[in-house]
């Protein structure tokens, strides 16, 4: 037999043992999606990437798939087979979730990668984004060239979000917003949103006027910097002292200790720092 006949049937073999064993791990973890064309045709494309197990799936891989069978298929029917493809994703998370080995593998959390929230490992929060999966905001690019810092603070107010405004319409402001701020940070070379200084969020608020048309909208979206600010503040393990604002709510201070007619919620350095940072201008 010729080696190039040779080398073919067994390539075509391997192929179909790949089919094979992800035709498997559906029965086992996404059985309501077993058998259907639109997942067959899932298989086939998942076994000419080379992909062994359904651990593999990820937000990448979604994209090839949907730049795969764009031109194969009728442009309505997109939707369609990505949700099948996402819920095989979610399926397998879901049961993976059961046990701690599981748990290990799948939990949300921050990796230098391309996090799609519709993948996340609460079913609660999967659930809450169903209808607005295809949405931009939902993909958060942690494989960006920026400040290792700045990515997980990105990533720790992003989890705020998810978990603390179920409501649609104000979880898309501040996701919206955050995933602009981010861009903002990433082209201003912004590492650590603490420091942030008052020159820079002005200069955020002129992003805005040239990536959002409707003034009443920008209101809306600008509002994520004070809300970053102060989720990074609040849950960051240990204080940040030269952080350019300071909540109060950290230090936990007595109820009786508070003037509650003249309540302070925040700290603020920036003004100071900007008028240091302006003497020394002059002097030099």
């Amino acid at each position: 037999m010729p080696a190039f006949l040779q080398s073919f049937i067994e390539a075509e073999q391997e192929r179909s043992r790949r089919i094979e064993q992800l035709r498997k791990e559906i029965r086992e973890f996404a059985k309501e999606e077993a058998g259907s064309s639109i997942t067959e045709q899932i298989l086939l494309f998942l076994a000419d990437e080379m992909v062994e197990h359904l651990s593999e799936i990820d937000y990448e891989l979604r994209m090839k798939f949907e730049l795969y069978i764009t031109p194969l298929i009728k442009r309505n029917y997109i939707y369609r087979y990505t949700g099948t493809f996402d819920r095989i994703r979610q399926a397998y998370i879901r049961e993976r979730m059961k046990t701690p080995a599981g748990q290990r593998e799948c939990e949300w959390k921050y990796k230098n990668e391309i996090l799609f929230v519709p993948y996340h490992s609460d079913p609660v929060i999967v659930k809450s984004v169903e209808t607005v999966r295809c949405r931009s905001n939902m993909v958060w690019n942690f494989k960006a060239a920026a400040s290792e810092k700045l990515k997980r603070q990105i990533f720790t107010v992003l989890e705020y979000i998810l978990e603390n405004y179920e409501i649609s319409r104000l979880r898309e402001y501040k996701l919206t917003g955050l995933q602009l701020f981010y861009e903002f940070c990433i082209r201003e070379q912004i590492t650590d949103i603490q420091l942030l200084e008052l020159e820079q969020e002005t200069a955020f608020q002129d992003y805005l006027k040239q990536k959002v048309e409707k003034e009443q909208r920008r209101k809306r979206l600008k509002s994520i910097v004070e809300t970053a600010r102060k989720v990074i503040f609040i849950e960051t393990d240990e204080t940040r002292w030269d952080a350019t604002i300071w909540y109060l709510e950290r230090f936990r201070i007595a109820k009786e200790r508070i003037n509650q007619s003249d309540s302070i919620e925040k700290i603020s350095f920036q003004e100071v720092l900007q008028r240091i940072s302006v003497i020394c201008g002059r002097k030099s």
